[in-house]
């Protein structure tokens, strides 16, 4: 879990784990890097929703509970070219679709690099409404290999009303073929 820009720290075997050192102030809840399976269900600071309004940091404030939930969600797929060939630079990106009433939420920026036979696999997904993508000249910033921390405005600009829709579900997963963004 990360808290800020710099703050991290491991859980311990009875699921806590404690910062310290931490300037007060408010902090985003802006990326977990978790196991494949799981997604942060809630994160609760008193009667905070801390995902939508922040973490506050003073000497006294209630302690942080983190819900994970097992059962998320899978879009997997196939990329190709007009010629119907894979192409090892495309990136595949999934965004909330907040036309749809989709909130974001951590966890739901997500992006993968296809292999040699164009297929791609993103798991660990929260419920949601999605838009799909799948481009060679995608400019994304990622914190690890799928949780993406920044994608290029001029990007989402130029192709948003051509990603695909998917919805995903707990412990469900869902095929989609894409067409590759020119």
């Amino acid at each position: 879990m990360t808290l800020g820009v710099e703050r991290v720290a491991r859980m311990n075997a009875d699921g806590t784990t404690r910062f310290s050192e931490l300037i007060s102030g408010l902090y985003e809840l802006s990326q977990f890097s978790l196991a494949s399976k799981f997604y942060v269900a809630s994160a609760k600071q008193g009667e905070r929703d801390a995902l939508e309004e922040g973490v506050i940091v003073t000497s006294d404030s209630p302690a942080l509970e983190v819900r994970l939930k097992a059962a998320s969600a899978t879009v997997n797929g196939v990329v190709v070219d007009s010629q119907g060939r894979p192409d090892p630079l495309v990136r595949v990106l999934l965004i909330p679709d907040v036309s749809s009433g989709t909130r974001y939420r951590v966890g739901m920026l997500r992006t993968d690099t296809i292999d040699q036979n164009g297929h791609f696999e993103l798991d660990g997904l929260v419920p949601g409404r999605y838009l799909a993508f799948a481009a060679t000249d995608m400019n994304v910033e990622y914190a690890d290999f799928h949780d993406v921390t920044w994608i290029d405005p001029e990007f989402l600009s130029r192709f948003r009303n051509r990603g695909v829709s998917v919805t995903v579900e707990d412990n469900k997963s869902v095929h989609l073929d894409l067409e590759l963004l020119k």
